[in-house]
C-alpha cells in the first residue's frame, strides 16, 4: 500500500491519490540530479520538457531542483510523479550515469511505496490509492491520464508481474464501477471484478457467441472465464506471483 502523504494546504482528497511527491524523495533527488548535471541551463530545459510549471527557481543547482520538485508537488494542476519521471528518465537510463546516485533514489522511492520504470514512470505501489485516482479519472473522461495509468501497468509487467496485474485489475474495476454509474445500474452485492464484470456484461450485451470478429471473441471467452474466480486487486497479487 502506498503511503498517505498529507501536505499543509493540500486538501485530503488530493494527497490520497499518492499524485504528490514526499518530501525526503525531493530531497535525494534535488541532491543526485542538481551534482550531476551541475548547470543551470541544462536543468532549466530538462524541468521545462517534463512539464514542470513556474520560471525557473534561483539557487544553486541542488535548490533549484528541490524548489521546482516542490512547486510540482503542491500545485494540483501537475501530476507531480509525472513529471519526476520524465526528470529522471535520462539520468536513470543512461549508462554512464553514476550508479550510487541511481540507488539512493531507488531505495528512497521504495521506502514510500514507489517505483521508477523505463521510460520515465513512477508506479506506485497498492491499489488502495491508485484505484480511487483512476475512478475519478474515469469519471472524468480525461482519457490521456487514463492512458498513463494504463501504460504504467503495461511497464510493471515484467519488472514486478504482481504488482502489473494488480494495476490492471484496479483499472477494470474502476472502469466497471464507473460505467454501472454513468448507466444508472445497481452495484452487485459483492463488488469484486467478476462480479461488477458481469454486471456490465449484461447490459452490453457481450455473448462470445454473438461476436462475429475472433480477437474480440477471444477477448470476450477470456474475460468470462477469469469473472468466475477473480475477486480483486489483493487476488491478482496471488495470480501475478504464479510462475508462467
Amino acid at each position: 500500500m502506498a503511503a498517505e502523504v498529507q501536505r499543509v494546504g493540500r486538501p485530503r482528497h488530493q494527497a490520497m491519490t499518492q499524485r504528490n511527491i514526499p518530501n525526503p524523495v525531493i530531497v535525494v533527488v534535488a541532491d543526485v540530479l542538481g551534482s550531476h548535471y551541475f548547470n543551470h541551463t541544462r536543468l532549466n530545459v530538462l524541468f521545462a520538457e517534463a512539464g514542470a510549471p513556474g520560471d525557473p527557481p534561483g539557487g544553486n543547482c541542488v535548490s533549484k531542483c528541490d524548489q521546482w520538485l516542490r512547486r510540482c508537488s503542491l500545485d494540483l494542476e501537475v501530476d507531480a510523479l509525472a513529471v519526476l519521471g520524465r526528470v529522471l528518465e535520462n539520468f536513470m537510463e543512461l549508462e554512464h550515469a553514476e550508479t550510487a546516485g541511481k540507488e539512493r533514489i531507488r531505495e528512497t522511492l521504495a521506502r514510500y511505496g514507489l517505483s521508477y520504470h523505463q521510460g520515465g514512470l513512477i508506479l506506485v505501489a497498492g491499489s488502495g490509492p491508485a484505484s480511487k485516482s483512476l475512478r475519478e479519472l474515469l469519471q472524468a473522461k480525461d482519457l490521456p491520464a487514463v492512458e498513463q495509468e494504463f501504460q504504467r501497468a503495461v511497464a510493471a509487467v515484467e519488472a514486478d508481474p504482481p504488482a502489473g496485474v494488480t494495476a490492471a485489475c484496479s483499472l477494470l474495476e474502476s472502469l466497471f464501477k464507473v460505467y454501472i454509474d454513468d448507466n444508472g445500474l445497481s452495484l452487485p452485492a459483492k463488488q469484486t471484478i467478476g462480479d461488477l464484470y458481469r454486471v456490465v456484461r449484461d447490459h452490453l450485451g457481450l455473448d462470445p457467441a454473438q461476436v462475429a470478429e475472433q480477437d474480440l471473441k477471444r477477448i470476450l471467452i477470456w474475460l468470462n472465464l477469469n469473472s468466475r474466480w477473480h475477486r480483486g486487486p489483493a487476488d491478482a497479487r496471488r495470480v501475478g506471483s504464479r510462475p508462467r
